[in-house]
């Protein structure tokens, strides 16, 4: 096994995004397999989703108008169901969080108890326009203080390699668009748009 601190350094994603625990026993390999298929399956959303240009004008010389205005309708038709979703489902309130390809941390709700050792998923709404939530199994390593703030800290496991390399390109994304926006290379607008 890595050794946990490392876990917590290198390229991260930090947001503000829902995120629920739901405990779980890793014995049972099905429910892993099938936390692997359906992060695989968000992650899959949302990297199409990402990487879809948000404008007719931002792909012209590669999509014709009859494409973009598909696109368009298939753009709003996701907004739309994400917001039905989100609304029935009533998701869990977004928390500050950072993500990266082995751990996550994030300010828990003062009730929660973050005991070290247990194991779950963190359910974590990476895209809000993508009504999928990423499944990842952790094993919780504790809290740490930030701000005056308690952060649960989990390290994720069993990740199947197709879904850690999609997760980590999510990730990477992610911090592109926050250094273009850091340089002025990239207007908040687009950001959120493509969030």
């Amino acid at each position: 096994m890595i050794d946990s601190e490392t876990n917590y350094e290198g390229l991260s994603l930090e947001d503000l995004l829902p995120i629920e625990w739901q405990p779980a026993d890793f014995r049972i390999s099905s429910a892993l397999e099938h936390a692997n298929e359906d992060t695989a399956r968000a992650l899959q959303a949302i990297a199409v989703f990402e990487e879809t240009p948000r404008s007719p004008k931002d792909d012209i010389a590669h999509v014709s108008g009859d494409s973009s205005r598909l696109e368009a309708k298939v753009d709003l038709l996701l907004s739309l169901v994400s917001n039905l979703v989100g609304e029935k489902a009533g998701l869990p309130e977004p928390r500050p969080l950072i993500l990266r390809g082995r751990s996550i941390e994030w300010q828990a709700d003062e009730k929660f108890k973050c005991e070290r050792g247990a194991s779950g998923f963190a359910n974590i709404w990476a895209n809000m326009h993508i009504p999928l939530p990423l499944r990842l199994p952790c094993r919780l390593d504790g809290t740490i203080e930030r701000n005056g703030f308690q952060w649960c800290r989990a390290s994720v496991e069993f990740l199947a390699p197709n879904v850690r390399d999609g997760l980590e390109q999510v990730i990477f994304r992610h911090h592109r668009r926050q250094v273009a926006i850091a340089r002025g290379t990239m207007v908040q607008a687009d950001f959120d748009r493509n969030r």
